[in-house]
Formats: C-alpha cells, structure tokens, sequence
C-alpha cells in the first residue's frame, strides 16, 4: 500500500507546498484524506484522475482542509465520473456540505454521480474503498452544539502495520494513547511542540515519522527522528 503526500502545508497559502491532502492508494480506489486547496492539481501531476479517489474523508473543517473538495468534485464532473464518491466528515460538516456545495453548483442534483456523504464515526468503520480505518475525537475543534467531536485523528492498518494520522490537533494528550504498536505516524508541526511528539513517538515505539503541515520556516530546520514530507512525496506503508 502507498501513502502520496499531496499536500504538506501549512494554512497559509505557499508557493511550494498545497494544504492538507493525503492519498491512500489501493489496488483499485484511493482513500483521500483531506482536501486542501491544490489536491485536484497534485492528482492530474501525478497522471491520476480525480474519479479514482472512491472515498474522501475531511478530518475537520478548516479552509486548509476543504477547500480542494469543490475542484476535485469540478473534476470529476468534467471526467464523466458516474461511481458514487463517498465523504466522511465531522457531523456538522457533513451536514453544512450539501448546502455550501449546492452554491457553488455543484449539489448533489447537478452532479452526474451519486454523492453519500456520512458522518464519521468514533471507532473502526471500513470505507468504500476498503480502507479499515479507526477514527477518535482529537479536540483541536471544540463540540458541536449537539456534543458531537468536529475534528479527528485516525489510524488505519497495511501490509507494513499500524499507521497514524494526527491531522490537526489541540495537544499531544488525545494522539499519545494510540501510538504504542504503531509503525509509521503522520505528525502535524504546525499546532504543537514538534520535537516533544517526536520523542513520544519514538519511545512508543513508532519507527517511521513524517512531518506535515509545515510553515515554511519550520520544514527548514532538521528535527531528529523525523522526516520532513514534501508534495508528491509517496512512501510504502
């Protein structure tokens, strides 16, 4: 299984890095795991059309994370895409989504392919795509008005183990618990002590560190145990 950063910034705009996307790639539809500005761009650079992406999952809400679902939906209409996409989402997000996509044109009744948008669970559920994933509430966004978590972390298993994906976070309380028996860990930099979740993850026992989310300053100075990730980046899991 490969992982394909496609975009390693920071919330800010940035002439060398897109906003948040990962891309897990299967034998035959990806996972994308959020969709900042530039994910639809970084798809076509890499000779991918977007109508391979079976399942999106936005871990919250923030622009840096969103903003590249309605270029990647213009895609796939332009793709003649007709398979359902399926979009996990925060359950204020999952249901803000099909109002803000119907101004932009792009509701569920413009599109030529079914949109099943679904609130993302706290726990182990399995995608579309086949993607067994665990999902837990990180308090980087407080709860909704209902209770309901609005931001995410998750983990999901491949052939090389364990891997977890921090995405934005509060602190490093909500991610520490689940690193023991995890191989790899995607770690933001932008809202927390970087250097202090590199040492946690090490000593859990996490071999492979990839930093994302990266102001330009920071993806600058060498932080042990860790790699800096860059757009296009891939990787094996």
């Amino acid at each position: 299984m490969r992982l394909r950063f496609l975009g390693t910034g920071s919330g800010m705009p940035d002439p060398e890095r897109m906003s948040s996307a990962l891309l897990l790639e299967g034998e035959r539809r990806a996972l994308l795991i959020d969709a900042g500005e530039g994910c639809a761009r970084r798809l076509r650079e890499t000779g991918r059309w977007t109508q391979t992406v079976g399942t999106v999952l936005l871990t919250h809400c923030h622009a840096d994370h969103v903003a590249g679902l309605p270029m990647l939906l213009l895609g796939d209409y332009g793709e003649g895409r007709a398979e359902p996409l399926e979009i996990f989402a925060p359950r204020a997000l999952r249901r803000a989504l099909p109002g803000w996509l119907r101004t932009l044109r792009l509701g569920p009744e413009k599109l030529p392919f079914e949109l099943r948008l679904e609130e993302i669970p706290e726990g182990l559920f399995t995608t579309a795509t086949g993607h067994r994933l665990e999902a837990w509430a990180n308090g980087h966004l407080p709860d909704d008005d209902e209770g309901a978590p609005q931001s995410f972390s998750l983990a999901f298993e491949s052939p090389g183990g364990r891997w977890v994906v921090g995405s934005d976070l509060a602190d490093l309380e909500a991610l520490s618990t689940h690193l023991p028996g995890a191989s790899g860990l995607i770690l933001e930099a932008m809202h927390i002590d970087v250097e202090e979740g590199v040492r946690r993850a090490r000593e859990a026992g996490v071999e492979r560190i990839f930093l994302v989310h990266a102001p330009p300053e920071a993806a600058r100075r060498k932080v042990e145990g860790a790699v800096w990730s860059e757009d296009n980046l891939v990787i094996k899991t």
